[in-house]
């Protein structure tokens, strides 16, 4: 039997593969481009592992800082106000869900304290640790305009009477009030500035004594409009609450008695008046007390009359011919109040500036610039 025979392979072949083989020389320089390629490597590890900022180093640091610089700067974007602001503390609304929140940012201005917020009136929490420096600033706007305004006077003397000129002694008289007999003083307020939108009587003086048939009974002073047409008579209904008053302590000599009011209020108010006293008491010989009355038939005539009624002001006296010839003394005081259109002026607050310092570095802080879109009013502005 014939061995088998092996086949050869063909020669271009052989040498194909006697090439796959590296040479000792490839493989050192082989070696020597791997081993830099891995260092190169290494090294490039070692770099970004140490770009990596640690948790208290300066980088970490800069960026507490930048993300609490934006947080205020988030909010004060849409702040609906600012309540209250200086270098070192913002208090400002916000509106989420229709509702409004209020939210405060302080620094106490003490290096090393924290920033703090808080939400609503409620805790107080640290947003950022180890504040060297810390300031706010406002950039306004100031815009002009108007709006109507409403002052209220001082109390001041709205109407009097204390005698005629020329008539230093006038006859004296007592003008006694009851259930039925009332006594009426008709006044005029001359003197109100134009534009006057409320007037308040607050007080009246009467000269008043125990009447001389009555027994210290209670009686009232009110305030009423008069039933116009130029007739100084007063109408049915008087102006708020009347004052209450007691004359059992009064005595027998006419004295200065004071009234006050607390809501008689006149919108719009007119110039004519009148005081109008009444009494309590039912028996008609009975009177509860009296008011002063100076009578002449000389006197001139003025701005106020004396009027009296003995059937609970169905019918007033004296006739129209003799009104000038009595008046009950008087004063009364009240407040009025104006309203017009004043100029203004108010800053609108269009950005914050914002710059925090953490840490003994200087380098490691914050600044950035805060736009408001709704430009509140800074208060106090």
């Amino acid at each position: 039997m014939r061995p088998a025979r092996t086949k050869s392979l063909p020669k271009q072949l052989r040498r194909r593969r006697a090439g796959w083989a590296f040479s000792l020389m490839e493989m050192v320089v082989a070696l020597g481009v791997l081993s830099i390629v891995i260092t190169a490597t290494g090294s490039a590890i070692l770099v970004a592992g140490k770009a990596i900022p640690d948790a208290g180093g300066s980088g970490a640091r800069s960026l507490d800082a930048a993300r609490a610089a934006d947080q205020i700067a988030t909010e004060l974007h849409s702040a609906a106000s600012v309540t209250q602001y200086s270098a070192t503390m913002i208090e400002l609304t916000v509106e989420r869900g229709g509702v409004s929140h209020t939210i405060r940012y302080e620094w106490s201005g003490t290096a090393g304290g924290p920033l703090t917020r808080q939400y609503d009136g409620g805790a107080v929490v640290n947003v950022l640790e180890d504040v060297q420096d810390l300031a706010f600033t406002y950039h306004t706007k100031t815009v002009a305009g108007t709006t109507t305004q409403t002052v209220q006077s001082d109390e001041i003397l709205l109407a009097s009477f204390a005698g005629w000129p020329g008539i230093p002694s006038p006859s004296e008289l007592g003008c006694s009030v009851s259930v039925d007999c009332y006594a009426a003083e008709f006044f005029t307020i001359s003197g109100l500035p134009d534009n006057v939108s409320k007037l308040s009587i607050t007080r009246v003086f009467l000269k008043m004594r125990q009447s001389t048939l009555g027994d210290g009974g209670t009686f009232s002073v009110g305030i009423h409009r008069t039933v116009g047409g130029g007739n100084p008579e007063p109408g049915p209904n008087p102006l708020g609450t009347p004052a209450v008053g007691s004359s059992s302590g009064f005595g027998s000599s006419f004295l200065w008695r004071e009234f006050t009011f607390c809501d008689v209020v006149i919108n719009n108010p007119g110039k004519e008046y009148a005081i109008v006293v009444k009494g309590s008491a039912a028996d008609p010989v009975t009177y509860d007390a009296e008011v002063l009355r100076y009578l002449d038939t000389a006197a001139p005539a003025n701005d106020v009359v004396a009027l009296w009624s003995i059937n609970s002001g169905g019918q007033w006296d004296p006739n129209k011919k003799q009104r000038d010839q009595s008046d009950f003394l008087f004063n009364v005081y009240g407040v009025y109040e104006t309203t017009g259109t004043v100029e203004t002026s108010s800053d609108l607050l269009e950005s914050v500036g914002i710059r925090v310092v953490v840490g003994s570095e200087p380098s490691v802080q914050a600044e950035t610039e805060a736009l408001t879109l709704n430009r509140p009013e800074l208060p106090g502005s």
